[in-house]
C-alpha cells in the first residue's frame, strides 16, 4: 500500500534501520506506468494518420485507452498491429466486422470499441476453440506442440469474460471452424448473441481480421472464402504476414497483391500483419 511505503521511507531512516526498500512506491509506479503508456501513444499517432487513408484518427486518449484495455487481455497482437487497426477502422465503409481466430479476445476487444466507435456495423467473432483446428502442420514441431498446452474451455471462458464489459446487441461468436462459419454467414441464416438476440449482419465485410490457422492451406481457404463478401473500400487485415514459424500468410498475402492488383487502393505492413484496402472489381469483372 502506498501509505504504508510512504511511512517506512521516513520511519526506517528515523530509526537508523539501514533497510533499503525495493522498488518504487505504488504511486509513483503508477505515474510512471501512465507516463509510459502516454508516451507510446502519442508515439504511435504520429504515423496512424499514414494508415488512415486519409480519414482523421482517434485522439490520443482513446489510442491510449484501448492500448490500455487491450494489453489486459493474452494475444500475440503488438501495439503497432493495433494501432494500425485503429487507424484503417477511420476510413471503413459501414458493414459488418468479422474475427476469423479469436483466442481470448485481445484483438476482437479493440475491434468491438471500433465498430461502435464509427458506427461501422456489427462484429462476428469465429473461433472452433479445438486443439484440431489449432495444430500446424507446416511450422516446426515445438509449435505444433503448443496445442496440448491449452485448456480450450478455459480459452472459451476467458474470451467472453474478456468482453463482458463491451457485451452488446451488435456482437456475436460462432464456435465452429471457418469454412462452417462462412456458410452460416452467406447462407443468411440467423446469427445470435449469447443472449439470443439475432444480430443484423448486413452480410457484406468492411473489416475482415484473418487470424486463424497459419498452414498455407487453411490461411488461403479463409481467404478465398471470405474476401468474396468484402465490400469495395473494405480492409483486409492478414494477421502473421511477417512470422518466424511459416510461410503461410505470407504466400497467401503475396498470392493476394498479385490476384487483386487492380482492386488495391492502399497495402503496407505493420506489426507483422498486412493490411490491404480493396476497392471495387474492375469492370467487366465479378
Amino acid at each position: 500500500m502506498a501509505s504504508v511505503y510512504s511511512h517506512l521511507q521516513t520511519w526506517l531512516p528515523a530509526h537508523g534501520l539501514t533497510v533499503e526498500l525495493l522498488g518504487d512506491s505504488p504511486i509513483r509506479r503508477q505515474v510512471k506506468q501512465h507516463g509510459e503508456l502516454m508516451a507510446q501513444a502519442r508515439s504511435l499517432r504520429s504515423w496512424m494518420s499514414s494508415c488512415a487513408a486519409g480519414a482523421e484518427v482517434l485522439p490520443e486518449i482513446e489510442v491510449a485507452g484501448l492500448l490500455r484495455q487491450a494489453a489486459l487481455v493474452y494475444g500475440e497482437s503488438s501495439d503497432e498491429k493495433l494501432a494500425a487497426m485503429i487507424a484503417i477502422a477511420a476510413s471503413a465503409p459501414a458493414g459488418d466486422l468479422v474475427e476469423i481466430g479469436a483466442l481470448m479476445g485481445r484483438t476482437a476487444l479493440v475491434l468491438l470499441y471500433l465498430a461502435r466507435r464509427y458506427q461501422i456495423g456489427p462484429l462476428l467473432t469465429v473461433d472452433p476453440w479445438q486443439a484440431v483446428h489449432a495444430i500446424h502442420h507446416d511450422s516446426p514441431a515445438n509449435i505444433g506442440r503448443l496445442v496440448d498446452e491449452w485448456d480450450y474451455e478455459l480459452l472459451a471462458e476467458a474470451f467472453f469474460v474478456n468482453l463482458a464489459p463491451w457485451s452488446g446487441n451488435d456482437h456475436a461468436h460462432l464456435r465452429m471452424p471457418s469454412v462452417q462459419a462462412f456458410a452460416v454467414y452467406s447462407d443468411g441464416l440467423p446469427i445470435a448473441t449469447r443472449e439470443s438476440v439475432v444480430v443484423p449482419f448486413s452480410r457484406r465485410i468492411a473489416i475482415l481480421h484473418v487470424d486463424g490457422n497459419h498452414d498455407h492451406a487453411a490461411v488461403k481457404q479463409d481467404c478465398e472464402l471470405w474476401v468474396s463478401r468484402l465490400l469495395p473500400g473494405g480492409w483486409l487485415i492478414l494477421d502473421d504476414y511477417q512470422w518466424a514459424h511459416g510461410d503461410g500468410p505470407r504466400r497467401v498475402g503475396n498470392e493476394l497483391l498479385e490476384a487483386c492488383s487492380q482492386r488495391i487502393e492502399r497495402a503496407f505492413v505493420c506489426g507483422k500483419a498486412m493490411f490491404i484496402k480493396l476497392g471495387a472489381e474492375p469492370a467487366g469483372e465479378g
